[in-house]
């Protein structure tokens, strides 16, 4: 995937002149897990639009969305006493950097999946900076995990129109 493939800015025909006009668009693109980083809640509507951030994207007629999380990286450590160093305040928390976390759910197999993708902070000065964001993500993942691991399955494999799917974690084939 290309950097920026969301920025309305950035798609432009002479940009991506081997895709159709219409997948340029910025409502289909749009469509998905997305979240801006947090400077966009200071904006108004326009200057929101132009916020990079994390998009994930799935095949809805395959995957069900069970869940989903936004972790903003400057506010982990305003959440845990080991995290407030003046270092994490001077470091991190400056960063607007974000990272965003889907639960899927296969709707056939009822297999589950967790898809991550990171706006990590990009200067090479701050390798300090990138190092402990993906920490702070991988802790984040596994807390999901553990959480997600509890849940019981929402894909019905006998009737998938029956409950929108869902049948309370029963999943026997028996009838």
């Amino acid at each position: 995937m290309c950097y920026n493939i969301l920025c309305e800015r950035y798609a432009t025909d002479r940009m991506y002149g081997y895709t159709p006009s219409w997948a340029l668009n910025w409502e289909y693109r749009y469509e998905g897990v997305f979240y801006p980083k947090s400077r966009a809640r200071t904006m108004g509507s326009e200057e929101r639009r132009h916020v990079d951030g994390c998009a994930t994207f799935f095949k809805t007629s395959m995957f069900q969305l069970i869940e989903r999380e936004c972790v903003e990286f400057n506010q982990i450590p305003m959440r845990s006493e080991s995290h407030k160093t003046e270092d994490m305040f001077n470091r991190v928390m400056t960063k607007d950097n974000i990272a965003v976390i889907a639960l899927l759910e296969h709707r056939q197999t009822g297999t589950r999946q967790i898809v991550a993708n990171v706006h990590i902070h990009w200067d090479p000065e701050f390798r300090d900076v990138k190092l402990i964001q993906t920490a702070m993500l991988m802790d984040q993942i596994t807390e999901i995990s553990n959480r997600f691991a509890r849940l019981p399955k929402r894909t019905n494999l006998n009737n998938t129109n029956n409950n929108n799917g869902y049948n309370g974690g029963n999943n026997s084939n028996s009838s």
